[in-house]
């Protein structure tokens, strides 16, 4: 399957390639898996660096999309996310882990424990929040993953040494079209490179009728070039990256969720001064109904300035999981600029009881998740993610609303950066503005990156 060789298998691919004499492919996928006879299942497949091109350095360029013909109505999303330094997709560490923490198959997995242990999240009930959760707070303090267990006194193992240290670099989702990078950017890969070393595809299978007998091989294709370009692509993520609301009510009825990554995340970590913007992924689930993100930036008098603005007023789960709003170029993130992430909810519109809706991974459960591509790369910690316990990041608000007009929807998809949310104030005229979104047809879920990580499967009931 690897290497470049036809899948007979797999459906044509949904838009054709355009490659080169100097391009070339590999398909990442599961072989023959059994899908389970369970509602939701998330499956991870390790490409391992004997598996992945043998060479010192090359640049993935494109992804396309793979679907079984015979068992495409399954498959909800793939997510692939690369590995820097582990050659098993961080495997070998995990394994470790579950020793560590006596790792189980249930939701409450190992890899929560210890994250929930090393971001130091305080859980308790605040008095925005609906009756019977505990929110994380996000005024919480952390530690990385070394220091973590030199408190212990326990010795990390060498194949842990690059913990956490992964990217999620492409998002499928059905009825979506490939995803070419600009043409002097790249993922880098390779033996010597310092990029990725492994690569790990999840498919998430959605099977609410539990139907038997169904194996499958759908995957993504890879076009990788050894003509090396000279930019490296890089991802950011926002809201709640890590889904650390899992299991948390959303209040019956129509609801705001605000999330916050401060200026003080892209002022430590960014080497660059200034990064390029290439899209973003916005991401809910049926629930969903409008979703902006607003950019924020020092006007030199020590004032946050709204800069940039980026929305899907009407967001539609049965059109499209997630909706990708191209910039391309047209915005920047300079070192210092903050981002607020709301998502709004209507919960009578669910398929299970409306007063039981949480956050999870589950298709009838909850997300709030922006997926920013940029570029250069800046190598961020926590997999690029800025949150919930991630990059000092954290929840802003809570909110129950009464009526639609409370989503304060501007029409269609904004196309500037004035418009405002409810509770915040409306920022000053600017050129800067986001392009008209494009849904992805299909329903797609984008998943915690603490999941592709950890290459852990969970059942959903």
């Amino acid at each position: 399957m690897f290497g470049g060789s036809e899948n007979d298998d797999a459906a044509d691919p949904v838009v054709d390639v355009k490659t080169s004499e100097d391009v070339q492919f590999f398909d990442a996928a599961p072989k023959n898996f059994s899908i389970p006879t369970v509602r939701t299942w998330y499956e991870d497949t390790c490409i391992t660096a004997s598996e992945l091109p043998d060479l010192d350095e090359y640049h993935v360029i494109a992804f396309e999309g793979l679907l079984q013909a015979d068992t495409a109505e399954y498959v909800h999303h793939l997510v692939l996310t690369g590995f820097y330094g582990a050659s098993d997709c961080g495997n070998a560490c995990n394994e470790w882990l579950d020793e560590m923490f006596g790792g189980d198959d249930s939701s409450s997995s190992s890899s929560s424990s210890f994250s929930s242990s090393v971001e130091g999240g305080e859980e308790g009930a605040s008095s925005s929040s609906p009756s019977g959760s505990s929110y994380p707070s996000d005024d919480s303090s952390s530690v990385s993953f070394t220091e973590y267990f030199e408190n212990l006194n326990i010795t990390v193992p060498s194949f842990c040494s690059n913990y956490g240290d992964f990217a999620d670099i492409f998002l499928w989702a059905p009825g979506t079209s490939n995803l070419e990078l600009p043409d002097d950017v790249g993922f880098l890969f390779g033996n010597e490179s310092g990029g990725f070393n492994s690569l790990n595809i999840q498919t998430h299978y959605n099977n609410p009728d539990g139907v038997s007998g169904k194996n499958d091989s759908s995957g993504v294709r890879v076009y990788y070039t050894e003509e090396l370009r000279p930019i490296q692509m890089g991802v950011l993520k926002l809201g709640d990256p890590f889904v650390a609301l899992y299991d948390q009510p959303l209040p019956e009825g129509k609801s705001s969720f605000s999330f916050g990554c401060p200026g003080t995340c892209s002022e430590t970590n960014f080497e660059e001064e200034e990064v390029t913007i290439f899209n973003h992924v916005l991401h809910m689930h049926e629930n969903g109904q409008r979703m902006v993100t607003h950019q924020y930036r020092d006007d030199g008098e020590g004032n946050e300035e709204l800069i940039h603005t980026t929305e899907v007023g009407y967001y539609s789960f049965l059109q499209a999981g997630a909706h990708v709003v191209t910039v391309n170029g047209s915005a920047t993130i300079k070192k210092g600029d903050s981002f607020t992430t709301q998502c709004m909810y209507d919960t009578s519109l669910s398929s299970v009881d409306p007063a039981n809706v949480t956050f999870g991974e589950g298709s009838e459960q909850e997300m709030c998740i922006d997926y920013i591509f940029y570029y250069p790369d800046q190598r961020l910690p926590d997999g690029g993610a800025c949150g919930v316990f991630a990059c000092d990041g954290g929840i802003l608000g809570y909110a129950e609303l009464e009526a639609d007009s409370d989503f304060n929807r501007t029409f269609g998809i904004v196309d500037t950066c004035t418009s405002s949310l409810p509770g915040e104030e409306e920022g000053s005229d600017s050129s800067s503005s986001s392009r008209a979104a494009q849904p992805l047809l299909g329903l797609m879920f984008a998943v915690s990156t603490v999941i592709a990580a950890l290459s852990h499967e969970i059942i959903m009931p």
